[in-house]
C-alpha cells in the first residue's frame, strides 16, 4: 500500500511543474507584496500617542486626494468633480482608476484605505506577471529573460552615484536622485508607493505584449484585447498610449507585418483613441480640470542630467 501511494504521489505533478516558468513572476510578486507591506504595517502598529498614521508615507497630500476621488466612486459617481472647493464644479470623466476603486470599496464594504492598499498589493502580482509576458515574447534566452525580469522587478537607476557625489551642481542645476523619489521610474518603488503608478505599468506591459503578438499573428481579437489594455492605461495616464502608439508604428515600419497585422495594430490603438481625445479636450477645455492640474505639469523633470542618471542602466542595456 505504501509503495502504491508513493508511486501515485510521484506521478502527481508538483505545483511548480504545473505553473511552468510562471512560478517566477508569482514568487516575485509575493515577495514584492510582502516587503512593500512591511513599512505600512509598522506605521499602523507603532503610531505615536495622540497621532494617527494616515496610511501613506509618500506624497501624503496627493494620496489623500486619491481617497477623495475614491469617495466619489463609493458614492456611485463615474465622473469626477472637484471636492476641494465650495464652487460648483463641472463633472469630467477623468481619474477613472480611482473612481473604479471607489466602486470596488462600495461593493465589498471595505474601507477606502483598505482598497487602496489591496490595489497596491494586487499590482505586485499583476505587474510581475505582465512584465514576464512581455519578456517571454521578446527574449528567447532563458538566462537573459531572468536577468531582464529581476532587473525590472527590483532594479533602480544610478541615483546612488549622485548621492555619493554630494548632489553636484551641473549646468546650473543641483542634481537629484530622481529614481529615489519618483516611484513611476521603477517597478519596486511603484508598488511600494502608489497603486496607480504600478497599474499603469501593468496595462502598458499587457498592451505591448498583446499588440505585438496580435500584429505578428494578424489576430484582430488580440488587437482588441490590446486596445482594452491601452484603454486601461489611458484611464490613468491618457498621454501614454500616444507615445506607445508612436513607438509601435516605428517598429512596424521597420519590420512590416501582414495586412491583418497592420489591422490588429491599428485596432489596438483605435480602441482607446476616443477616450484619449475626450481627455485632451477635458484638460484644455474644462476650467476646473485646468485648475486641478495646474500644479502638476511635470511630464519631464527639468533636471535632465539627473533624469539621465535615473534611467542610465536601462539606456545602457
Amino acid at each position: 500500500m505504501e509503495a502504491v501511494t508513493g508511486v501515485a504521489a510521484a506521478a502527481r505533478p508538483s505545483v511548480i511543474s504545473m505553473l511552468g516558468d510562471w512560478w517566477i513572476p508569482l514568487s516575485a510578486g509575493t515577495a514584492l507584496a510582502i516587503v512593500t507591506a512591511l513599512p505600512y504595517v509598522y506605521g499602523y502598529l507603532f503610531q505615536p500617542h495622540g497621532q494617527v498614521f494616515m496610511g501613506f508615507f509618500y506624497l501624503g497630500d496627493d494620496a489623500n486626494t486619491y481617497l477623495a476621488k475614491m469617495q466619489q466612486g463609493w458614492e456611485g459617481a463615474w465622473a469626477w468633480q472637484n471636492r476641494y472647493t465650495t464652487e460648483s464644479s463641472p463633472a469630467a470623466y477623468l481619474f477613472m482608476f480611482w473612481l473604479a476603486l471607489g466602486h470596488v470599496a462600495a461593493l465589498t464594504h471595505l474601507p477606502l484605505i483598505a482598497v487602496f492598499h489591496l490595489a497596491r498589493v494586487a499590482a505586485a502580482f499583476a505587474l510581475t506577471g505582465a512584465a514576464w509576458l512581455v519578456i517571454k515574447h521578446f527574449i528567447e534566452d532563458r538566462a537573459a529573460r531572468l536577468f531582464a525580469f529581476w532587473f525590472l522587478a527590483i532594479g533602480l537607476g544610478m541615483g546612488y552615484v549622485i548621492q555619493a557625489l554630494g548632489h553636484p551642481v551641473v549646468f546650473g542645476n543641483t542634481t537629484d536622485t530622481l529614481d529615489w523619489r519618483m516611484p513611476e521610474l521603477t517597478a519596486f518603488y511603484s508598488v511600494l508607493a502608489l497603486p496607480h503608478f504600478a497599474w499603469s505599468g501593468v496595462f502598458a506591459a499587457l498592451g505591448i505584449a498583446l499588440t505585438f503578438i496580435g500584429v505578428q499573428r494578424g489576430d484582430l481579437r488580440l488587437g482588441a484585447l490590446a486596445g482594452l489594455a491601452w484603454l486601461g492605461q489611458a484611464s490613468i495616464h491618457p498621454q501614454m498610449p500616444i507615445l506607445m502608439g508612436g513607438a509601435t508604428l516605428v517598429a512596424m515600419l521597420m519590420r512590416p507585418p501582414s495586412r491583418k497585422g497592420w489591422m490588429a495594430g491599428a485596432l489596438a490603438f483605435a480602441v482607446p483613441a476616443p477616450y484619449i481625445l475626450y481627455a485632451y479636450f477635458a484638460f484644455v477645455g474644462n476650467p476646473e480640470v485646468q485648475r486641478w492640474t495646474f500644479h502638476s505639469k511635470n511630464a519631464l523633470p527639468p533636471e535632465g542630467f539627473s533624469f539621465l542618471f535615473a534611467i542610465a542602466p536601462q539606456l545602457l542595456l
